[in-house]
């Protein structure tokens, strides 16, 4: 019984991918509306199937809407690749925890191990 799954769950915007009907490969359930696989996260990772987790696509949105205002207002285009991985400001907001909005990265916990930890790089 050690290391087994405790209950069934689902991931909220996870959705998993294949080139024939998945009721041809995959153990499926209807707990609600919606079916869902009766395997663990792990197991896709090593499978032929393809898992896409669509989190954050608010947040996805935000910043295209935002690209646009500043392409509207100040006439520039954000170049996503020439962004600085190491700009000082954007660490000292890490460090202080001021993350709301930041994927991954507003939760309570995560703002309090980035306020532990102060990362000065990634």
């Amino acid at each position: 019984m050690e290391g087994l799954n405790r209950h069934a769950s689902t991931h909220a915007a996870g959705v998993v991918i294949s080139d024939v009907p998945l009721v041809e490969r995959v153990p499926l359930c209807q707990p609600k509306d919606d079916v869902v696989t009766q395997f663990c996260h792990g197991w896709y990772s090593n499978s032929r199937f393809d898992k896409v987790r669509f989190s954050g696509l608010k947040t996805l949105t935000v910043i295209k809407n935002v690209r646009q205002f500043i392409k509207e207002g100040r006439g520039e285009e954000i170049d996503n690749e020439a962004l600085p991985l190491d700009d000082e400001r954007t660490y000292q907001l890490l460090m202080r925890g001021d993350t709301d909005g930041v994927f991954q990265l507003e939760s309570s916990g995560m703002k309090d191990i980035l306020v532990s930890m102060k990362p000065d790089c990634m």
